[in-house]
């Protein structure tokens, strides 16, 4: 019954569908306990909170002393959502750079971060901006404090 089924036809895997199942499953032959050094998705999913925070301090520490006292910033405990497709209601336990500005909106610096030449994207809320550590690689946070140097006024227009 299946094998006569109009279904069948548009649902049979051809060659190319096969050869990408393939691929996608040769991804995962690794050694065991390896998986999330070959998969950085998956590594970020199981990477422990207290590892996010510590990514976190290295961030602050990676900014100068003036932009940290212009942004006004602290680490504080935040939670990660893994996605909104298969898994849209979780939440990883993680840990956040918080941002606050006094020379413009959370708003305004999140949309400078997002246009900065490498893009960072952040979450508004209570009125500050919370870049998320679980999706900041270790070789990226020198990399995000740039931008965030880099969208800062200098000091003489600040004043104007």
């Amino acid at each position: 019954a299946m094998r006569n089924h109009p279904m069948m036809r548009a649902l049979r895997c051809d060659k190319l569908i096969l050869a990408a199942l393939e691929a996608t499953l040769k991804l995962f032959n690794v050694p065991a306990g390896e998986i999330t050094e070959h998969h950085p998705v998956l590594g970020m999913l199981c990477e422990p909170p207290e590892q996010t925070k510590a990514r976190a301090q290295r961030l602050l520490d990676s900014l100068s002393p003036p932009a940290r006292d212009r942004l006004s910033c602290q680490i504080e405990a935040s939670k990660a959502q893994a996605g909104s497709g298969a898994l849209p209601l979780v939440e990883l336990p993680s840990w956040a750079l918080s941002l606050a500005s006094e020379f413009c909106t959370v708003e305004h610096l999140a949309q400078q971060l997002r246009r900065s030449t490498v893009p960072i994207v952040g979450r508004v809320q209570r009125e500050r901006l919370l870049l998320d550590m679980r999706t900041v690689s270790e070789g990226d946070v020198e990399t995000v404090a740039t931008a965030i140097e880099a969208v800062l006024p200098s000091p003489n227009d600040a004043d104007a």
